[in-house]
């Protein structure tokens, strides 16, 4: 068996038992509600219009640089600011700041992906100065192991945070969820 066999037989036990786990509890007798039509043409309405956004931007790309926002004006620090402000709207709205163990787990994700970037820069070298603008030859992470690395930390992170809140419920409400 393959080492991708595998990593894919692993990946595929991994979500087999997530859809298991979020099969929920079985609710007994629930009353069938009324199909919401306008529920569904609102939804299909924003899909169109997602769509129909997306075809006149693919229309409006000529070359490469096209694809880069505010024709690449954006410094790293506004980068890095925007996507702060993402994470803590995203981690206020989903609940996320419970997971105590969560800054460790994307402190290693940040690492593990700063890592593939550097890894691949080397590989695709086009810099003078580094071994003479010839790629070097460094191992490449392949795109579903990084995939399958991102899943087992952030899963890991949750599993481990809740067991540690369910066992320290006291800690989590004196620090509010720091320990």
């Amino acid at each position: 068996m393959t080492k991708m066999n595998k990593t894919l037989i692993a990946l595929g036990a991994l979500l087999a038992s997530g859809a298991a786990l979020a099969a929920g509890a079985d609710l007994g007798n629930t009353a069938k509600q009324a199909t919401n039509w306008t529920a569904i043409a609102m939804f299909g309405i924003f899909v169109a219009f997602t769509l129909w956004i997306t075809k006149w931007a693919a229309g409006k790309t000529k070359t490469a640089a096209d694809f880069y926002t505010a024709g690449g004006g954006i410094t790293g620090f506004q980068n890095g600011l925007a996507i702060a402000g993402d994470y803590m709207s995203a981690a206020s709205f989903l609940g996320i700041s419970g997971l105590v163990f969560l800054s460790q787990g994307l402190a290693f994700l940040l690492a593990f992906i700063g890592v593939k970037l550097l890894l691949h820069a080397l590989h695709e070298n086009e810099v003078p100065f580094i071994n003479g603008g010839e790629p070097v030859k460094v191992p490449e992470i392949p795109t579903l192991l990084s995939l399958g690395v991102i899943v087992v930390t952030l899963a890991t992170t949750a599993v481990v945070s809740l067991w540690w809140s369910a066992r320290h419920p006291e800690a989590v409400e004196k620090n509010d969820g720091k320990h």
